[in-house]
This record gives structure tokens, sequence and C-alpha cells, in this order.
């Protein structure tokens, strides 16, 4: 996407990556977006837009992890009823929150640790998803479960 400068298209960045998982994702593969905002969609049809764009990519079976960052205006302030609803349910384990970008690698870091390591299990979907504590059939990592799930 070509970013616009002061604008927030917040519905086209999540409508793009739908078009490109229908077109070249990997049937079965357990599909991630991360999206990184301010919480404040201002065009494309700003809040109501983003929220049927995430509505529907998480439809899909997609889990959409939002990272909100405060500091992008003078009030630090978020939307968190929007970020919530974009995200995935829970969305205690789906939204991250930044107090500056300086803080994004330390928030990207916790996403690639929740979401690559730890034990997986297929589900019905053939997607792997997180193993509870004691669970038995957990493969070792996200790796081996993706690779016995296809």
């Amino acid at each position: 996407l070509h970013q616009s400068l002061g604008g927030t298209p917040t519905s086209k960045g999540i409508d793009a990556v739908i078009t490109e998982f229908q077109l070249n994702g990997r049937p079965g593969s357990h599909k991630v977006l991360i999206t990184i905002t301010d919480g404040e969609p201002n065009v494309g049809g700003g809040a109501s837009g983003a929220i049927a764009s995430a509505t529907k990519l998480k439809g899909m079976g997609v889990t959409h992890i939002v990272i909100a960052v405060k500091g992008t205006d003078t009030s630090g302030s978020l939307n968190m009823k929007f970020i919530d609803e974009i995200a995935s349910a829970p969305s205690s384990k789906y939204v991250l929150v930044a107090e500056h970008w300086k803080d994004l690698p330390k928030q990207l870091e916790t996403i690639i640790d929740g979401v690559c390591k730890g034990q997986f299990k297929c589900n019905s979907k053939k997607q792997c998803e997180s193993c509870q504590p004691g669970e038995s059939g957990c493969y070792s990592d996200f790796a081996e479960c993706d690779s016995k799930c296809s």
C-alpha cells in the first residue's frame, strides 16, 4: 500500500491482506495479520469500513493481532473500543499497547514469541492453535505443527 501522509486507510490495508490471502494463501495454513495503528482510521470508510473489513478477515479464520500505538497525537489517547473490535477475540490476548513508536520492536517480539514459540496442536480446521498446559497431542513448536496439520 502507498502510505498517504496524514491519513489512516485501515480498511484498505485489511482489504489488501484479504485479497493476498485469497489469491496466494496456502490452504490450511494458519494466517495472521498484525495491524499497527493509532486507532483513528479517517479515510476509506473510517472506523465502520475498517470494522467491516476486519469482520470479513476474521470470518476467513485469520488471527488479527493489533498493536495500538499511543503518542501519535498530542492527547496520546487511543480508541480502544474500535481497536478491540477489529482484533481477534479475546482482545486481552490479541491487542497490545505500545506507549510510543519506539516501543514497537518489543511488542513485535512479544507477538513472535506468542505465535511461533510454545506448544501447538492441530484443530478441526487443520490449523495450529496453542495448547493448554499439560494437554496431550501437542507439537513442540509452530513449525512442526504447521507441517503436520497441512
